[in-house]
């Protein structure tokens, strides 16, 4: 049976301000779909966003009701929200719902379905006052109903006596295609559907395809800026260059500018020549001398084939081609005749490796504890790795110390300097580590991924200006944002250093990390030592007991902080985890009580029975003080003794492998020793009991279970249900699932049989977490996965891997079968899944409909809602 650390995997949990945020992933950006109390805050965009790599398993949303509308400011700063796909009945667009709001500077791509009235690319309806300028929809929109348009489907003002709009759409840009399918009448533009009241549309663009698909109608209102307009509705300065188009016969109000113009407010709207058409009210055909009468407000570029100025990037000329004079023969570098042994026991051998930077990219073990004073050979201490030559090996300190450490230098000051693409462990260093400009650390001064930094220990004083933690200085990854497992991680490290940032303008200092950038991961680490910028106070203090500054992807989760920051600066960003948190990724992570700090984004103040929770993954010892067992290790003799109580483990200064009673939460702890005296157990790396002396672990118990429920295969998806259950009281319960290629995770839920339990899942990983003291449970756990181009009768391997349980004593083990499920695809209708479309299934929708509960099989129609439709549509799917 495999033996696998549990890795439990909780929701990320990101909490906005009303008043002002920054937005940066996706998992924020769904928060603020999904919370209708924040729609009046002012958002500003940090990064494109592709909705795509959401995480949190909230849906896509549109922002704004008519029952709460969006009122607030959203600034997308340049930036692309991209991978939109929202669909539904009306209001249906990014923003559904805006009143008194102001969006700029956007630029939106993605799918817009909408089964009814009022949809658009950004926005659906726009009531009383708007202030829209400098937003690209590159969105499709595909309307069922009239009123849809890229950037608004429905504006209308209600300030008649104002000669001053107060409802605009200036220097916006479409390039989606907008597909309005109403039989009866189709108020459809590039830039609005409609514009009613006092609205204004000015200095626009259009270059997307505007269409009633394959209906024919009587009342085609489509335009390349705008569909209709009334009472007081102005369009000017806009230029159109695609032909909208129709089958309809009564092409009167199929328009280059605008379909149905109740008002004549239009002035200088130009189409492009060649379109075939004739806009005698709202616009004319472009030609280069028109360019100056366009461009009266200084917007547009390009007098010949005119473009908004916001959104154009002009070709680079071409650069006549240099002569290229005769290259310089390189002399050959000169490569140190020096070797040095893989294995180091000296510090003349390490001074070695300091110096020689040709050693940079080998693997190297210690074999004892080292003195850097002890040094005979004359070598001067240098950080290992350097920006021109990181370091890119293994470096095992297999848990001894390097100790006498006297470094300094500008930038780049650790005992490595710079490293990427391996790995350093199982190491303690003790010392001084002196910076004057960015980049120090105890163990890394910059890490560039991937690179592992696992069961480390820093003693060292680390002074220095930005960028300066105990562990790593500054942590970049180099992972995709859709990686399952960063590759760039510190796990299992401490630091008992103090750590002192001088920066006057700004510190971003920590325990572990200084910074953390895109996708990376700090877990199951330690803190006990000061972060302080002593008496100076920097303009922005980041400090943090784990991290001072994260962004992108970061992931922070499991560390514990024992020591509040200091500074002589006042700052809400002096924090007990993450001094300034750009990245929401943080959970299960504690501060000890009476720090006197709040830190709601990140952690919160630990109490003793929230060690299930922190020790989730078995890396942790006593839960009244919080210790790493990696530095733990025991001093007793254990052939004497069967119950052995924790004082008999002692803190080592570097990683060891550490006996069971290391693990013990409880006074004492019986150890797993039979009557055949196989005395010599010790507790490995993943938490389960082995002897040195015999071939087989501790014997297994059956009071710890996952079994296969049932399997459903529909439309595309498996899923699975599994039944979890305890017998005896657990803390938490926690497993993988791994599949075949072609089989992605789609969403995870459980039916919990009562409060004491939480269940998260994400992608492969699962856990049940306690929320209020060890009991048995049992509940049923239902996976979905969506199935790549299945056939009939194939067969997918679902294997579950992590078998781990903890109770009050510590980790044991549980039992679970692999499962094979046979994929049948289900006919479109089959509603209950037997292979045909019956009354059956009619009466299933029907009973979801009496009920009001959403039932995926019954959603015929696939707008998400469960209605008479759908019964309607099923008879007719029997009939034929």
């Amino acid at each position: 049976m495999k033996k696998i650390i549990c890795l439990a995997v909780l929701a990320v949990i990101f909490a906005l301000s009303v008043c002002a945020a920054d937005i940066g992933t996706a998992d924020e950006f769904l928060t603020l779909m999904n919370t209708p109390s924040m729609w009046s805050g002012e958002y500003t965009l940090t990064n494109d966003i592709d909705l795509s790599t959401a995480t949190s398993g909230l849906a896509q949303t549109p922002i704004g009701t008519e029952a709460t509308p969006f009122t607030g400011t959203f600034d997308g700063a340049g930036y692309e929200i991209s991978s939109i796909n929202i669909s539904g009945e009306r209001y249906v667009a990014l923003f559904g719902y805006i009143n008194g709001a102001t969006i700029k500077n956007l630029t939106i791509s993605g799918t817009i379905t909408a089964s009814g009235y009022y949809s658009g690319g950004l926005i659906a309806y726009a009531a009383e006052e708007m202030y829209v300028s400098r937003c690209h929809n590159k969105c499709n929109v595909n309307a069922a109903k009239e009123y849809t348009g890229g950037i608004c489907g429905y504006a209308t003002g209600s300030d008649k006596s104002t000669t001053t709009p107060k409802m605009n759409i200036t220097e916006c840009m479409n390039s989606g295609t907008i597909t309005c399918l109403d039989v009866t009448q189709s108020d459809a533009g590039g830039i609005a559907g409609s514009i009613y009241g006092v609205g204004n549309v000015s200095d626009c663009f259009n270059e997307g395809l505007v269409t009633t698909g394959n209906v024919s109608l009587d009342k085609p209102y489509i335009a390349g800026i705008a569909g209709k307009t009334g009472s007081y509705g102005r369009v000017t300065n806009c230029y159109n260059v695609t032909a909208p188009e129709t089958p309809s016969e009564v092409i009167t109000y199929v328009r280059a500018i605008v379909g149905r113009p109740n008002v004549k407010n239009g002035a200088n709207n130009f189409f492009k020549d060649g379109l075939g058409m004739s806009d005698k009210n709202y616009g004319s055909v472009y030609t280069a001398a028109d360019f100056d009468t366009l461009n009266a407000n200084g917007l547009w570029v390009n007098a010949s084939d005119p473009r908004l100025a916001y959104f154009y990037v002009a070709p680079e000329d071409p650069e006549e081609p240099e002569v290229p004079e005769e290259p310089e023969v390189p002399e050959e570098p000169e490569v140190p005749d020096v070797t040095l042994d893989k294995e180091i026991s000296t510090a003349d051998q390490l001074l070695t490796l300091m110096n020689y930077p040709h050693l940079w990219s080998a693997d190297y073990t210690l074999t004892g504890d080292i003195d850097l004073t002890t040094a005979t050979n004359g070598l001067s201490q240098k950080p290992i790795g350097s920006e021109e030559t990181p370091y890119s090996g293994v470096f095992d300190g297999s848990g001894y110390e390097i100790s006498g450490i006297n470094l300094s230098g500008e930038r780049y000051v650790a005992l490595f300097g710079y490293a990427s693409g391996g790995a350093i462990k199982n190491l303690t260093v003790s010392g001084s580590v002196t910076a004057s400009g960015d980049y120090s650390g105890g163990i890394v001064a910059y890490g560039l991924g991937p690179i592992t930094i696992e069961k480390c220990h820093n003693k060292c004083t680390v002074t220095g200006i930005e960028y300066i933690a105990g562990i790593v200085g500054y942590l970049k990854g180099s992972d995709s944002v859709n990686s399952s497992e960063p590759e760039t991680v510190v796990s299992e490290c401490m630091n008992s250093g103090t750590i002192i940032c001088l920066d006057p303008t700004q510190c971003d200092a920590g325990g572990i990390a200084g910074s953390v950038w895109n996708v990376g991961a700090i877990r199951n680490c330690l803190n006990t030592g000061l972060v302080t910028t002593e008496n100076v106070a920097p303009e922005k203090p980041y400090l943090g007991g784990i991290v001072g500054k994260t962004y992108s992807y970061a992931h922070i989760y499991n560390c514990y902080n024992a020591v509040a920051p200091t500074s002589a600066a006042t700052s809400t960003y002096i924090r007990g985890i993450v001094g300034y948190p750009q990245a929401k990724n943080t959970r299960n992570n504690f501060f000890e009580a009476g720090l006197g700090m709040s830190d709601p984004s990140c952690g919160k103040e630990y109490s003793p029975s929230e060690f299930s929770l922190l020790n989730v993954y078995g890396v942790w010892v006593d839960k009244e003080n919080p210790k790493l067992a990696a530095f733990y290790e025991c001093t007793h003799a254990e052939t004497e003794y069967k119950d052995i109580t924790p004082s008999t483990c002692t803190e080592k200064g570097s990683a060891k492998e550490v006996c069971a009673v290391c693990f013990a939460d409880l006074g004492t702890v019986a150890l797993p020793l039979d009557d055949d005296a196989h005395a010599n157990f010790v507790w490995t790396a993943d938490d389960t009991y082995a002897c040195s002396d015999c071939d087989s672990a501790v014997e297994l118990s059956g009071d710890y279970m996952i079994t296969p429920y049932s399997a459903v295969t529909a439309d595309g998806k498996i899923t699975l249900t599994l039944l979890v259950e305890s017998t005896k009281p657990v803390m938490a319960l926690g497993f993988i699932v791994s599949v075949a290629d072609g089989v992605n995770f789609v969403s995870a839920a459980s039916a919990l049989d009562g409060s004491d339990f939480a269940f998260v899942g994400s992608a492969d990983r699962m856990a049940i977490i306690s929320t209020s003291g060890a009991a048995p449970i049992s509940t049923t756990v239902t996976l979905v996965y969506e199935v790549e181009g299945a056939e009939n009768g194939d067969v997918a391997l679902f294997e579950i891997d992590v078998l781990e349980a903890y109770d009050e004593a510590g980790a044991v083990e549980f039992i679970a079968p692999d499962v094979l499920v046979t994929y049948f695809a289900m006919l479109a209708g089959d509603v209950n899944g037997n292979g045909e479309v019956g009354i059956d299934d009619v009466m299933i929708v029907l009973s979801a409909v009496a009920n009001e509960r959403f039932a995926a099989n019954a959603d015929i129609n696939g707008d998400s809602v469960v209605n008479l439709i759908d019964a309607l549509k099923l008879l007719k799917l029997m009939v034929a």
